[in-house]
């Protein structure tokens, strides 16, 4: 199945709609499909946060900043990830 197409079938709609676990399935494969495909590593590494499995989604944007460095987003994001899964006291006296 072409990418385009997978993405389509899920279309960030399962996400939206609580359906982490069937957007899972989909993003994962278009990443083992392609493997630098940004808009699949990048959604999968976003519901990864959403069900606060944040070592899996540090791994998605870590992978995909590798392949592509140019994809600023897939930086801040691990970084989003870091700070939910270690918040600091920042402002706090």
């Amino acid at each position: 199945m072409p990418l385009n197409m997978l993405e389509a079938c899920c279309d960030g709609t399962a996400a939206e709609h609580g359906e982490l676990d069937a957007a899972v399935k989909y993003y994962a494969r278009s990443v083992a499909l392609d493997p630098a495909y940004v808009n699949g590593r990048m959604n999968l590494g976003k519901v990864y946060m959403q069900q606060k499995e944040y070592d899996a989604a540090v791994a998605q944007f870590d992978a995909l900043a590798e392949a592509r460095p140019n994809v600023t987003e897939a930086h801040w994001m691990a970084v989003k990830c870091l700070q939910a899964k270690w918040p600091t006291s920042a402002g706090k006296t």
